[in-house]
């Protein structure tokens, strides 16, 4: 039988945490907490809160740490995504233009687009430097629930409450395929 050995516990969320990722380091993890309407971050190495970051007004629903390391982006219930410094915990930016709440976000392989999912039942496409909107993908017929970026980051794939998942062009905003019929 297996051992299980416990690392150490990162506690100081007061409510239900719904989110994590982990740096490409190694060396610290994001936590989000959909009760408070923050993220933390903490230092892997000896279990301790490194910063709490405040800004969101609802549900945290999503986080996603840079390939490269530098910045997190969150997605809230209150239909912004926020740019952070993951060293500092300050905020960069806060990206507005849902119009319902952002149930997603992810980050391109070379840190310089974002891509946010929302329950308005698009995606945006974000200048990571910038904080600006670069496009809208408009396609879906109900809540965009989650996205991701190829490797390359040629591509968006886009998964929606519409039993469809959706392969859009990354430079140009435009839809490729539409792969359809899933069930729930």
């Amino acid at each position: 039988t297996a051992t299980r050995i416990e690392q150490g516990t990162f506690s100081g969320h007061t409510g239900q945490v719904t989110v994590l990722a982990i740096s490409p380091s190694g060396d610290y993890a994001v936590s989000g907490s959909s009760w408070e309407n923050t993220c933390k971050i903490w230092d892997i190495s000896v279990g301790m809160e490194r910063v709490t970051l405040f800004g969101h007004t609802q549900w945290v629903m999503a986080c996603a740490i840079s390939p490269d390391g530098k910045f997190i982006v969150s997605a809230s219930h209150d239909k912004t995504c926020k740019i952070w410094n993951a060293k500092t915990g300050t905020e960069r930016a806060t990206l507005s233009g849902h119009t319902g709440p952002v149930r997603a976000c992810a980050i391109s392989p070379d840190s310089a687009f974002i891509v946010s999912a929302g329950s308005d039942t698009t995606c945006k496409i974000w200048d990571a430097a910038t904080g600006t909107a670069r496009a809208t993908l408009i396609g879906h017929k109900d809540e965009v629930t989650a996205c991701a970026i190829s490797p390359d980051g040629k591509y968006i794939v886009s998964a929606s409450e519409d039993k469809t998942c959706k392969i859009w062009d990354s430079a140009k905003g435009t839809e490729r395929a539409t792969l359809g019929s899933h069930e729930w």
